[in-house]
């Protein structure tokens, strides 16, 4: 059976009912601008009396429920942007130290190693036809000693560039650390709260936004359990678990903190430090290296057989066997006629030997019968290229970034002018409802205070 006060319990539910329609609308604006907010809306469904409560014949409803706050959010969406994300950040940072390398190398330049090289090759050539010139002797071990020096300089510009890839990697690992513990917490609030009150969807955001810059740094796998917690894996390896965040330790390999497993390191930003540092920059390195080590023993091996104007022979004009420790041999810095250009003794005239060094700059002294300028040509050339493509990459990224980005936003963004005139509805909504109640109290009040009055 109904009572006269059933009508109140009716008008009570629509006043909650679209009170709380009315704080979630409000939620909403306030968080128009909130990174990863996801739009919320209020489910509500009529209530009906059970068959045993019922009066007469007919069904009588009995207000209204609020049976979720339904949150806007497209897992499938949330995953590829997570991933698309850190796929362009892997190459972002393949680009910047790409383009580090290029300007390292500096070409085309004056000041490049490829115009030091043709100076070099020059001095030979002009100290072959005036053996005996002082000074063309001097500028021949003054260009000597700047391409040296430019040899080595650029070598240990590479070696800084590594290190700090070295020192971005721990950063980038305490990044995924500290992450991991915090969407750990997160998730542990998120169990905890599930079922309570409702989805706890603020939370369930957090938690999304933190996943998606997480996915930037590195490359995971999320799996969603039934009680709304997550399990995170990297390369196979749990990150975070019902027991809380795994670490990866620091230090110049990566390895599981725990068990010192190697990290799989699959994508994210992470990936492109590592690809930077280990095969990138070491790359270029060896480069370096075989050019001057190709230049050294080239140089040398005619060198030794030639003889100075004091008919010194079996020196080394080089020092050094890489681009580490290249430098021009002490003979020569201490005594010019120690140069020998000469292929002959007491033949002070002759510039045969310096000739037959400056034709080196012609010959195969590389791999895949390369010789110096080539060698050194693609090699630029490469570094152009792969900044190019690292380019190229980052930008179609950027592009299906912004279009999961727009479809995302289209689904779960917040309209001001949409929650306007919600706001305006359940605002209409409300006031209906607080009218009813007072209709139905002043109903009572003629009911109770009119009764046995007439006849008095």
């Amino acid at each position: 059976m109904t009572s006269s006060f059933f009508g109140l319990q009716i008008g009570l539910s629509a006043l909650r009912a679209h009170q709380r329609s009315m704080e979630t609308i409000t939620h909403n604006i306030a968080n128009v601008n909130t990174e990863g907010y996801s739009r919320q809306e209020v489910s509500l469904a009529s209530r009906w009396l059970p068959i045993e409560q019922r009066s007469g014949g007919g069904f009588l409803g009995a207000g209204v429920d609020v049976v979720d706050v339904r949150r806007y959010a497209s897992r499938f969406l949330t995953e590829q942007i997570r991933r698309e994300s850190g796929e362009k950040a892997r190459w972002e940072v393949l680009s910047d130290a790409l383009s580090q390398v290029q300007v390292i190398f500096n070409e085309p330049s004056e000041e490049g190693l490829g115009a030091a090289l043709d100076r070099f090759w020059g001095g030979w050539k002009d100290l072959g036809t005036d053996p005996t010139n002082f000074a063309l002797r001097a500028r021949l071990r003054e260009i000597a000693e700047e391409l040296a020096s430019l040899i080595r300089q650029k070598y240990q510009e590479l070696l800084a560039l590594r290190e700090e890839l070295n020192r971005r990697i721990r950063d980038a690992v305490r990044q995924v650390n500290d992450l991991a513990a915090h969407i750990a917490n997160v998730d542990r609030q998120i169990r905890q709260g599930t079922g309570i009150a409702g989805a706890p969807n603020d939370l369930l955001d957090e938690r999304d936004r933190l996943l998606t810059e997480l996915g930037r740094v590195i490359r995971i796998s999320v799996s969603t359990r039934e009680d709304g917690s997550v399990t995170v894996s990297v390369g196979g390896h749990l990150l975070i678990s019902k027991q809380g965040a795994h670490e990866i330790a620091e230090g110049a390999d990566l390895v599981w903190a725990e068990d010192g497993a190697p990290v799989r390191v699959l994508g994210g930003e992470l990936a492109g430090l590592l690809e930077a540092r280990d095969v990138e920059v070491p790359s270029y390195i060896d480069r370096l290296n075989e050019l001057t080590h190709a230049l050294i023993t080239g140089v040398n091996s005619v060198h030794r057989n030639g003889y100075g104007l004091n008919n010194a022979t079996g020196l080394d004009f080089f020092s050094g066997t890489d681009a580490s420790d290249v430098a021009v041999a002490a003979p020569i810095l201490e005594d010019l006629d120690n140069i020998a250009a000469a292929s002959a003794p007491e033949a002070p005239g002759d510039g045969s030997q310096a000739l037959e060094i400056a034709a080196l700059a012609d010959q195969p002294l590389l791999s895949e019968g390369a010789t110096p300028g080539t060698f050194y040509s693609t090699m630029v050339a490469l570094i152009g290229i792969g900044v190019r493509q690292a380019d190229a990459v980052t930008r179609n990224q950027s592009v299906l970034l912004r279009h999961l980005e727009e479809r995302r936003e289209a689904i779960s963004g917040v309209s001001l002018d949409e929650e306007t005139v919600k706001l305006v509805a359940s605002q209409r909504a409300y006031e209906a409802a607080a009218r009813v109640i007072t209709a139905m109290d002043e109903m009572l009040d003629r009911l109770i205070n009119s009764t046995g009055v007439v006849g008095r």
